[in-house]
Formats: C-alpha cells, sequence, structure tokens
C-alpha cells in the first residue's frame, strides 16, 4: 500500500513550501498585530485570536529572506504542534495537495545544507515542480523539548485548571489582580498596581545629568526626593516624540538587594487602572521568551480588549546602574531642589532657533509643549502664526523665525512652544527644539558687543552667557522686548486671547 500525505502548499517569495496538514489548525487573514518591543527580527507579536493569544512569525525573516510588506494574499497559517500554537505568516497559500512518499526526497546536509528546517522536498509532475516540506519542529524552536521535559508539569496544570473551574464565586473574587495599564508608542503595558507609588504630569524642566544611562532622561525633584525619570521610549529603542499633555510619569518603587530605588517612569498615556483575575493573565508564548523580553512576565487583555503586556519593573533596566546613577547625583539633590535662586546667577531654559542656541528666564517660562492645532488669525502680524487652545485657554502663538527674519524649514517632531508669562499675559513662542535648564553665573553673562554681527535686532538681547569655559556661547534674549514690541495689532490680539 503506497503511503501518502497531505501537504497544504504555500509561497514565500517564488519558493513554494509545505506543511503537513495534520499540523494546520485552520488559515486566516493578517490580524491585528501587537507588537513585541525587543523581539527577535522574525516575531511579528502577539495576535488574539477568539480571545486566544497567539504568537505570529515572519516566514520570510524567519528562513532569512528581505521583508515584504503584506498584501491582500498575505495569511496566517495557524500551526498546532502537540499542543503548542503558532502563527506562521506567508505571502499566499496555494493549494492542498496529495504527496506519495516515493515522491519526497528526503534533504540531507550534504545536498544543500538546509536540512535543519525541511523534512523533504516533494518531487512533483516528473520533478518540475518542487515542494520544500518545512519541519514544524524548526518553527516552533524550544517546543519540542519542552514536551518531554513539561509532560507532568502540563498534566499537573490541567489537573489545576479542573480545579479552578471548582471554586466558588468568593474565592474567585480573592484573585482580582490590580495593575496600571498604559501606553507606550503603539502598544499597552501594565505594572502591577503594588509597584506604583503615584502618577504625575511631566514637569517642565527635566535636569540633564552627564553620563546618564542613555534611557535616562534625567533627575526631577518630586516631593522633597530625587527621581531618575526612564524614556520607556529609549528604553525600548523607540522613535522619539517628545512628551504632551498626555504624557505622565509613572512612579514606581522597587526593592532590591535590600535596598528600595525609586524610578518616575515617562510614558505617553495613562489608560486606566486593569483588575482582571489571575486566571486572565496568560504567560508569555515560549517562542518569545527570550533575555532581552524577560521584564515581560504576562499577557492580558484591557476593556477594549486590546493587548497588554504586564512589565516586572525590577527587570526593565539595571538596577546595579540605576542604584549607581542615583547615588552619584545624591549631591545634586539641594541643587536640583531649589526654586530660589541666588542675586549672583540666572536660571536659563535654552532652546535652538536656526543652529543657534538662545535662552529665556526660566521665571519667565511656565511650560514647554509640542506643536498643537494652531487657528490662524486674519490680518494678524505675518509673525503672529495664531492661537492654541491649552486647557481651555487660548494663547496666542509667536513663530521666533518669523519674528527674526530667520529662513523658514518644515517643522518636525523636535519643535516645541516654549510658553511665555510675563506679568499673567501668556505666550506661545514656536521653537526649533527646546534643550535644557542651565545655571549660568552673572559674571559669565556679558552685554551685547556693539559691533555684534547677528542675523537678529539687538534691541531684543538681553546678553550673551558663556557655559562650559566660554566654549558655549547662548543668546540670552529679553521676552519682554520679543513679545511686547511695539505693534499696536499684535498687542490688541495678545490682550484678547488673555481675555478668552
Amino acid at each position: 500500500m503506497t503511503v501518502t500525505n497531505q501537504l497544504v502548499t504555500f509561497y514565500l517569495g517564488q519558493e513554494n513550501y509545505g506543511i503537513e496538514i495534520d499540523y494546520v489548525q485552520e488559515i486566516i487573514r493578517m490580524p491585528q498585530i501587537v507588537h513585541l518591543p525587543k523581539a527577535p527580527d522574525h516575531v511579528e507579536g502577539l495576535a488574539n485570536l477568539r480571545n486566544n493569544i497567539l504568537a505570529v512569525i515572519n516566514g520570510r525573516r524567519k528562513f532569512g529572506l528581505p521583508r515584504a510588506d503584506h498584501t491582500d494574499a498575505t495569511r496566517v497559517a495557524v500551526l498546532d504542534f502537540h499542543g503548542y500554537k503558532l502563527g506562521y505568516v506567508v505571502d499566499r497559500v496555494s493549494e492542498v495537495i496529495t504527496v506519495n512518499a516515493d515522491e519526497i526526497e528526503e534533504i540531507t546536509a550534504e545536498k544543500d545544507g538546509r536540512e535543519k528546517f525541511l523534512k523533504g522536498v516533494a518531487k512533483l509532475n516528473n520533478g518540475q515542480r518542487l515542494v520544500m516540506i518545512i519541519d514544524p519542529a524548526y518553527l516552533f524552536g524550544q517546543a519540542e523539548k519542552d514536551i518531554s521535559t513539561n509532560d507532568g508539569a502540563r498534566s499537573e496544570m490541567e489537573e489545576n485548571t479542573g480545579r479552578s473551574a471548582q471554586m466558588t464565586e468568593s474565592q474567585a473574587t480573592e484573585k482580582i489582580e490590580e495593575f496600571v495599564n498604559f501606553r507606550v508608542a503603539l502598544e499597552d503595558y501594565a505594572i502591577p498596581i503594588a509597584h506604583v507609588q503615584e502618577i504625575v504630569h511631566v514637569p517642565s524642566v527635566i535636569n540633564r545629568v552627564p553620563n546618564a544611562p542613555e534611557y535616562v532622561d534625567g533627575l526631577i525633584s518630586l516631593r522633597k526626593r530625587i527621581l531618575p525619570i526612564v524614556n520607556m521610549r529609549s528604553l525600548y529603542g523607540l522613535e522619539q516624540s517628545g512628551f504632551d499633555e498626555r504624557s505622565r510619569i509613572v512612579v514606581v518603587r522597587i526593592k532590591h538587594s535590600g535596598q528600595t530605588l525609586t524610578v518616575g517612569l515617562a510614558v505617553d498615556a495613562v489608560n486606566e487602572v486593569l483588575r482582571i483575575s489571575s486566571e486572565a493573565v496568560a504567560p508569555v508564548p515560549d517562542l518569545l521568551r527570550t533575555r532581552k523580553t524577560s521584564e515581560i512576565t504576562g499577557v492580558c487583555k484591557s476593556k477594549n480588549q486590546s493587548l497588554v503586556y504586564i512589565l516586572d519593573p525590577a527587570r526593565l533596566f539595571s538596577l546595579e546602574e540605576m542604584i549607581e546613577f542615583t547615588a552619584q547625583n545624591m549631591d545634586s539633590e539641594q541643587e536640583i531642589q531649589s526654586t530660589v535662586q541666588s542675586d549672583d546667577e540666572e536660571q536659563l531654559v535654552t532652546f535652538w532657533l536656526d543652529n543657534e542656541e538662545f535662552a529665556a528666564s526660566i521665571t519667565q517660562v511656565q511650560e514647554i509643549i509640542r506643536v498643537p492645532q494652531v487657528v490662524r488669525v486674519p490680518k494678524a502680524p505675518n509673525y503672529v502664526e495664531g492661537v492654541i487652545n491649552i486647557r481651555g485657554a487660548i494663547l496666542p502663538v509667536i513663530d521666533l523665525r518669523k519674528k527674526f527674519n530667520l529662513s523658514q524649514y518644515s517643522r518636525d517632531e523636535q519643535s516645541r512652544i516654549v510658553v511665555i508669562n510675563l506679568d499673567g499675559q501668556r505666550t506661545g513662542l514656536i521653537v526649533d527644539s527646546a534643550r535644557e535648564v542651565v545655571k549660568i553665573s552673572c559674571a559669565d553673562i556679558e552685554p551685547v558687543p556693539e559691533m555684534l554681527d547677528t542675523r537678529i535686532d539687538t534691541a531684543f538681547i538681553k546678553g550673551v552667557g558663556k557655559l562650559a569655559g566660554g566654549r558655549r556661547m547662548v543668546i540670552i534674549l529679553d521676552m519682554a522686548k520679543v513679545i511686547l514690541a511695539d505693534d499696536d495689532d499684535a498687542s490688541g490680539l495678545f490682550q484678547a486671547s488673555e481675555m478668552n
């Protein structure tokens, strides 16, 4: 009797592959994917398949082929290998074929070195069509090893699941867990609420510290203690977008080797507090368990059914490095917490305009925000960009490049609005980017030289600050003269905006 095999065949690039139909649970269109930070390149992420969390890998990248955009033909083959499930992304599904055993040639190392992921090659139509048969054990990585070692654990888990189903309702309520759910880029994360001390707005001033870890934005003073700020986007190597009105700092407390470390996690937004049963928290699929993702302890679903990664804050970064960094900067505590500057020094907020560094007194700067939607105002001076709405208050906005007759450019993610407050009258100034807050001795501030060769009207310049031993020069602006210039049209606009 001839032994036959049924294969589900598909394409990756120009190559035709097949996998035994017994391993194929179903074939679906490309689902919504939640990407896993720092995952291997071939891992697409996680998908929610009928309330079950499915790890999804990219077939092209798994086999070392170049990435390609997904199309209407892209499909995900849901594979089941001894109880382990996996989604496998292919360019397009071809057909189901039946092949005889004598049509399959075994792959050996001597032939072409591909034996690690192929069980064989089916030669059809007298060898005119070749279908490479994939070994599912290769796709699942360590899953095959886990099967032999975890059978006992699996049985015990099934028994526990059966017992859990018999729990009374009062017992189930005891297993409710709470998590603070927040967003970073396009993904949702959560931290057990027991680790969270408080959630605060991002302050306008974060003190930059030299030689800080690359994911640390700097230090802030919060209730008389120094708090290092970890930028979650930087930590995960994501594109920076700056802070806006939704941005928050999640203050977490971590215990390590008898020490307690308090750290602020800068996130894009805080969504909600999740209250879910412990049974609703699924473990991270084995395929996605790597040393780089060890901080992810589980996956659950939010109220809107999106997937949420649960993080262990103690594994997010090197605690030893953070403890050392914090200890080294404890001497800066008094300086950071001080809000009163001495008579012989000034605190300045620095920013960039057309490759030149400018500054304003920190006493005049209320906050720094991203550039929101600006509403144009008819017949306003050309340098008045319009008005914006900040938490219900209408503020006029000046484009400093136009005000100073500098060349124009397209704004980008670094562009910011510096909100200036002069005796209660607030105005937004659009700048290329904001830099930092610095302290400077009054002795290091010099008046404008009479022969200063600058591209702006020197009437707006309060002085020139010398930093880093004179190697860095900062133009200090007189904001009253910048904003309250002799322009009746602009003055009227500013007054009307504040009245609204």
